[in-house]
């Protein structure tokens, strides 16, 4: 059974869709972001899982410290603005829809900068690296709570998973992004550039702004004014304008 024009566009405009529960997924985001804001402040000072992030990064040899230092590179501010960037063009340029390429990019960053802003309110401080078997070269001076890589490649995989829709690449998509988030957290853990509980509160954030944010870029869009319709010509387009009286004084 094909399917019809009507749900081509729908599948295609996935993100853009209004969603079935907007209030519960405002209000999650709401309790997630304070839930992760109260125990940042609480780990600051109180650093649960430096034991287990010194365990962790006696892993950070050999061909898992090589996978932990090119992930934490490749999921940087620069290469991930970058990747976005790409991501969203192209998907521009496949749909000729610049709504879903913007939508696509500015959830990514809305869910991904109030994380960044997070961070500098919390200042917690990185792991120590005088307590590390294998500490990263060259050392993060900035705060570790919560981890921008996390939480961007989380936004990342949600958005997709949202741009997927319920076509037959949600699966894919999914399956794909879980095993991304998952070598993004460990692979940041072994590092020890963050520590584990930096990287769950990461995943947690990630999880619940995404759609939220997705969901206030939708409506944003919506006040937009609509592209322009290029008219068809021929016998379908309807009936001709008539000539107005001033052309036929002409």
């Amino acid at each position: 059974m094909t399917s019809t024009p009507r749900h081509r566009a729908a599948a295609q405009d996935a993100i853009l869709q209004p969603s079935a529960h907007p209030r519960r997924i405002l209000v999650l985001a709401a309790v997630v972001v304070v839930l992760v804001t109260v125990v940042g402040f609480v780990l600051r000072g109180h650093p649960l899982d430096a034991g287990l992030s010194a365990w962790l990064n006696q892993a950070h040899v050999g061909l898992f410290g090589a996978l932990g230092s090119a992930v934490y590179a490749a999921f940087s501010p620069i290469p991930a603005i970058i990747e976005t960037t790409i991501i969203a063009a192209l998907l521009w340029l496949c749909t000729r829809q610049l709504r879903i390429a913007l939508a696509f990019g500015v959830t990514i960053a809305a869910t991904w900068i109030p994380s960044g802003i997070l961070k500098e309110i919390i200042d917690r401080p990185r792991p120590d690296p005088a307590i590390l078997p294998h500490p990263f070269d060259p050392v993060q001076l900035d705060p570790s709570y919560p981890s921008g890589h996390t939480v961007y490649a989380t936004a990342l995989v949600v958005t997709l998973v949202l741009l997927a829709g319920r076509t037959r690449w949600r699966v894919p998509v999914v399956v794909g992004g879980t095993a991304l988030i998952l070598v993004v957290g460990v692979s940041l853990s072994i590092d020890a550039v963050h520590y584990p509980t930096d990287v769950v509160a990461s995943i947690a954030w990630g999880l619940a702004v995404a759609p939220a944010a997705r969901l206030l870029v939708v409506f944003l869009l919506a006040k937009l004014p609509p592209g322009r319709r290029v008219a068809r010509s021929g016998p379908s387009s309807g009936r001709e304008a008539a000539p107005s009286r001033d052309s036929k004084r002409g």
